[in-house]
């Protein structure tokens, strides 16, 4: 992970959108090379406490945009790419 995220310029913002294990991996690494924290940006996802991947895989979900302030169904044996944004 050091050598994906050491690159970085003048300016230049990071943003991570991975499971949440990932993602905090992400934010301390940038952290530890001394990123500003102003200039960087997450979003977390992952199976609600007590849940398995397996007895979920197939089954319709909600899918909270934090940023846009919604939720939106995914139908039974779909993926969030495929749920209407309308």
């Amino acid at each position: 992970m050091d050598a994906l995220l050491t690159t970085h310029c003048m300016g230049m913002h990071r943003y991570v959108f991975e499971q949440a294990g990932f993602t905090d991996t992400a934010v301390d690494t940038v952290m530890q090379q001394g990123w500003d924290a102003a200039k960087l940006h997450t979003e977390r996802f992952g199976v609600w406490p007590g849940w398995s991947i397996e007895a979920i895989l197939g089954a319709a979900f909600e899918l909270q945009i934090a940023s846009l302030r919604r939720v939106v169904h995914v139908p039974e044996n779909k993926s969030a790419v495929d749920a209407p944004l309308e």
